[in-house]
């Protein structure tokens, strides 16, 4: 309740100082779901340029594990699966790179008992954002079926028929279905990741909003409390009346006007 209260009393907008604080700490909005399209992406761009190989490679040595299983090379094995890998790794880095620029936060990876809290937890699976995320999975599962119900529904007959041909044949069949599954989830993930990495930058800025006590609170930190100001000028002023009072006495000659001032000069 106390949360749906602050979170209510926060109306405006971050400042340019919580924004930044907020980014020194590595605390940045972050999509998942593109680094689940650049993981699609670098499996299309191996199914269509390298797996072709790849697959003569591994039905190569199916065919060997078959007839000679103690003789299976596991070393040719991880061969022809290292580019996916590499590319897989490429794609991971460039996701994260191409939606935030990386910054070392050591704050971030220093274990604080704070963030252990169940309350917190609860609330981030049944709050709005883990309903969101719920209904993205949902989505995305959904999705997937209705793709491999359709692929396989149009080429089961191709399936079927390389079944009984010999494995590198059939790699190739699988290969084909494999490209055609791909494309259709790449673009549907795209669209996905496009709307989450707007989702996400508009939860990360509702996250970082303020009350109208903070940015007074915030304003006093970086300019100074009016109050307090106001106060120190007025004891400067004082100060600065005694140490003329204190030096008239002094002063070789007074020019007095008795209505609005007088001058002390002294040679």
């Amino acid at each position: 309740m106390s949360d749906a209260v602050d979170k209510d009393s926060k109306t405006e907008e971050a400042t340019e100082k919580k924004i930044r604080d907020t980014i020194e700490q590595g605390k940045l909005p972050h999509s998942r779901e593109t680094a689940i399209l650049a993981s699609f992406v670098a499996i299309l761009v191996f199914t269509v340029f390298y797996a072709k190989d790849a697959i003569v490679e591994l039905g190569m040595f199916l065919s060997m594990f078959l007839e000679k299983p103690e003789a299976w090379p596991m070393l040719g094995v991880g061969r022809a699966v290292l580019s996916l890998l590499v590319l897989l790794t490429v794609a991971g880095i460039g996701a994260s790179v191409l939606q935030n620029m990386p910054q070392f936060v050591g704050e971030r990876i220093r274990p604080q008992m704070s963030r252990i809290s169940i309350v917190k937890g609860w609330n981030r699976m049944f709050g709005a954002q883990g309903w969101v995320e719920f209904l993205k999975s949902l989505a995305k599962v959904g999705f997937a079926i209705a793709v491999l119900a359709f692929t396989l529904s149009e080429d089961h007959r191709k399936l079927l028929a390389g079944m009984i041909t010999n494995p590198v044949a059939f790699g190739l069949v699988i290969r084909g279905i494999a490209v055609d599954i791909l494309v259709a989830i790449v673009f549907v993930m795209g669209l996905i990741a496009a709307v989450d990495i707007v989702w996400s930058r508009f939860h990360w800025r509702q996250d970082l909003r303020m009350s109208k006590q903070e940015v007074k609170d915030e304003f006093k930190q970086s300019e100074g409390d009016p109050i307090v100001k106001s106060r120190l000028r007025s004891l400067a002023r004082d100060r600065a009346r005694k140490r003329m009072m204190t030096a008239v006495p002094r002063a070789t000659l007074v020019i007095a006007n008795p209505t609005h001032f007088s001058i002390a000069l002294k040679y």
